[in-house]
């Protein structure tokens, strides 16, 4: 059963800037969202009267994955000669086949 809230977007969104506030990361669907919420960060943080803080972790599918693919070369975890990060459009065409 889901609770419901006078405005469930609003306080959804207060939600993820505390947990962004934590150092916490948002991965989105897409990019059109990912900068959607850094706006609300940011609205959010100048109307608490801040003039600067911190970027906020938030970054659309892709990105975030990129982000892993680098990390886990980086530390070793993988190797970037033996496999390959597939782009969008290899992902597209190999769940077509």
């Amino acid at each position: 059963m889901t609770t419901r809230f006078p405005d469930a977007r609003q306080t959804n969104v207060t939600d993820l800037i505390q947990r962004l506030d934590d150092c916490a990361t948002v991965v989105t669907g897409n990019r059109r969202l990912a900068r959607a919420l850094v706006q609300a960060f940011n609205r959010a943080k100048s109307a608490e009267g801040n003039e600067a803080w911190p970027a906020p972790d938030i970054l659309p599918w892709e990105a975030w994955l990129q982000r892993l693919w680098q990390e886990a070369i980086i530390s070793g975890q993988v190797e970037a000669a033996q496999i390959m990060l597939l782009t969008p459009h290899q992902e597209f065409s190999s769940g077509r086949e």
